[in-house]
């Protein structure tokens, strides 16, 4: 149970009804709609109706991070859009529906990529402080505990985390200052 895998999960299945080159294009064509739909979905989700505003973010898919080749993040920033899309979605329906949905989407996150997982998070996070405000008028603790719910599905993460080899290279980890001199 490693993160950072769909790449290797999709492209080999791919593969075996084309070239593998056909195949990394695909996917990489794939990555791109992703991101592209995403945005478009969230935005609908946000404000209620489809607008041609967020095609504005077209040009930004041929990047710095797309040349570095970080093909499984810039794919789990597509998923995490749509898991997005999907959250403000469904988040006035009933919480088994809403926990479900984004249970599973924080699972298929974390093998997309762990910094996805993050944005997922800071989306959810981002959009129910938003909540939270706009309701300060209702009882507090009710509020609160509907916003704390909206975390539990990213528990979904800690187990897989810990049992991935990424926890083991956590002490491999060091931080050196960009801004050192050399004399």
């Amino acid at each position: 149970m490693i993160p950072n895998l769909t790449m290797d999960l999709i492209v080999p299945l791919l593969a075996r009804v084309m070239n593998i080159y056909l195949a990394g294009q695909v996917f990489i064509a794939l990555m791109f709609a992703l991101i592209i739909s995403g945005t478009l979905a969230l935005n609908r989700a946000l404000i209620g109706r489809w607008s041609a505003m967020p095609l504005f973010a077209f040009p930004l898919l041929y990047n710095y991070v797309f040349l570095v080749g970080l093909m499984n993040y810039i794919f789990g920033v597509g998923v995490a859009l749509w898991a997005l899309a999907g959250w403000v979605a469904v988040r006035e329906r009933p919480w088994p529906i809403r926990l479900t949905l984004s249970t599973a989407c924080a699972v298929v996150l974390f093998f997309c990529h762990l910094s996805s997982l993050g944005i997922y998070g800071i989306g959810v996070l981002s959009f129910e402080i938003l909540r939270l405000w706009q309701r300060r008028s209702a009882p507090w603790p009710a509020r609160v505990v509907d916003f704390a719910v909206s975390g539990l599905p990213f528990l979904a993460a800690a187990p897989l985390l810990y049992a991935s080899p990424t926890m083991a290279l956590i002490s491999r980890t060091f931080w050196t200052s960009a801004a050192s001199s050399t004399g």
